[in-house]
């Protein structure tokens, strides 16, 4: 039986699929802005083997993973080479997929951009302010309260649009610099 912990509940539930004819696993993708690093390799290769873990068990599963293509950091990064903000990306997303399949981590089944779906992401925000269950910051950005708390006082809340990623510095481990210590194409991790 797959137990997962609920940080709502701060306890481990047994995992119960809200259909139960099809999972549907939703992961916060990467914000293309930069080289990956070992924090988003991790991320790739724990959510990869969570999904071949529901589709060996028998679940039939939809897995979704975004990609953060427009925000603050993207349009500030292409400013500073003076890159189209779809230039940029489209280079940062050809490097993450590089850096991915040279983990033998699989594609999700739908890998939705956000520029995508930015009227969609704005009607969501606004039901979830309607429902009371999102903040408006002074500032104007929309926070929800921390998992497990249900207060929208100010020192409770984090940002929506928290699953982004710090830029990193050139490593001594890849072939460019940020990268994740694996060379695209092969199976060794350089030390």
């Amino acid at each position: 039986m797959l137990k997962i912990y609920n940080s709502l509940s701060r306890a481990e539930e047994p995992f119960v699929p809200l259909d139960p004819a099809r999972v549907r696993m939703y992961v916060c993708g990467m914000t293309v802005y930069d080289y990956c690093h070992l924090g988003h390799a991790r991320m790739m290769i724990v959510f990869d083997v969570v999904q071949r873990w529901f589709r060996a068990s028998g679940y039939p599963l939809t897995y979704v993973r975004n990609i953060t293509d427009v925000d603050d950091k993207i349009i500030r990064r292409a400013s500073e080479t003076g890159e189209s903000v779809t230039a940029l990306t489209e280079r940062f997303i050809r490097y993450m997929d590089e850096d991915a399949a040279a983990l033998a981590v699989q594609k999700p089944d739908i890998e939705p951009r956000a520029t995508g779906h930015v009227t969609e992401m704005i009607q969501m925000i606004r039901r979830l302010e309607e429902r009371g269950i999102a903040y408006r910051a002074e500032s104007g950005d929309v926070s929800v309260p921390e998992s497990g708390s249900r207060s929208t006082r100010p020192s409770a809340i984090h940002s929506i649009s928290s699953c982004g990623s710090a830029p990193r510095k050139a490593s001594p481990f890849g072939s460019r610099p940020g990268a994740m210590g694996v060379r695209a194409g092969t199976s060794s991790v350089r030390r």
